[in-house]
């Protein structure tokens, strides 16, 4: 499941996607097949459609061509929204990537004396267009990894950071010593099972913290909805707030008012973050018509 971080005008762009069953979690079919759309960053529409099925049932996927007669722009960044319906519940997830006229220039596979092989999988299936990168002083270079979970550098000896990132997985970092020609595998972890939310006009959203591509554990997620504003109920909701600290795998999850059940005020929440008790990140957003939603990197 997940989005590349980056298209190349003139290439294709695939993203996929799986439907859980919102009371087990397991992977489960979608009641039709899910809708998806692109926006820019000025939140105009790009494009949008219906996702084709997967290779497993409850898998779906999309390409779509990176193109200016599709609206793509070099440098700018898009929002990829996926919406689908499991026994009537309704959930998705969004995913951001760039578009570039060419392979940015950070994607070098270095030129040191060791090659050294990286697969990244979820622990049994490869997982495709992970973000790989491996960091010593001053020294960065950034592979994506192929449809086998495959990649290669050519790195001298030393202790290299490894930072490993892909939409709709989380990966906590490491160090991988390189004194010979390596052959490493990485296992990612999928987005953990999102709660059902408790009640009809609530979102269970989930939120995901990292520095330098690393998932940050126990910092402090707080949503704060800014002002007035009242229920479909009458309910009024005067600067409603709630918290979460994130787990190992950078993760959050808050149960926030669905925007369309707001009928007076704004719904805007201002969603903090805190790290060893300083604020690093402030973001506002509204909640979705949706019993549960992703909302990935927070920084």
């Amino acid at each position: 499941m997940g989005c590349p971080g980056f298209a190349i005008i003139g290439q294709n762009l695939v993203f996929s996607f799986y439907t859980h069953d919102p009371d087990t979690g397991a992977i489960t079919a979608a009641s039709s097949a899910p809708n998806y759309w692109i926006r820019d960053e000025d939140d105009g529409a790009v494009l949008n459609g219906t996702m084709d099925n997967g290779l497993r049932t409850g898998s779906y996927r999309k390409k779509v061509a990176i193109t200016t007669g599709n609206g793509f722009a070099h440098g700018k960044t898009y929002t990829v929204c996926i919406e689908a319906t499991v026994d009537g519940d309704a959930g998705g997830v969004t995913y951001e990537f760039t578009a570039y006229t060419n392979v940015p220039s950070e994607m070098n596979s270095g030129n040191g004396a060791r090659t050294v092989t990286v697969t990244v999988d979820d622990g049994s299936d490869p997982i495709e267009s992970a973000l790989v990168r491996f960091t010593k002083g001053t020294e960065t270079y950034v592979q994506n990894t192929n449809a086998s979970g495959n990649c290669t550098f050519n790195l001298d000896d030393g202790t290299w950071t490894v930072a490993i990132s892909r939409a709709g997985y989380t990966y906590s970092g490491t160090t991988q010593v390189v004194d010979g020609n390596e052959t490493v595998t990485y296992s990612m972890t999928a987005w953990p099972t999102i709660t059902v939310p408790d009640g009809p006009t609530l979102c269970t959203v989930q939120f995901r913290v990292k520095l330098s591509d690393t998932a940050v554990a126990g910092a402090v997620c707080t949503a704060k909805l800014k002002g007035i504003n009242q229920a479909a109920d009458g309910t009024i909701l005067s600067n409603e707030e709630s918290s979460d600290t994130t787990d190992a795998q950078g993760v959050a999850e808050l149960q926030l008012v669905q925007k369309g059940t707001i009928v007076k005020g704004n719904g805007i929440y201002e969603i903090t973050v805190e790290i060893d008790e300083k604020p690093v990140a402030s973001k506002d957003t509204t909640i979705p018509n949706q019993d549960t939603y992703l909302f990935e990197d927070l920084l």
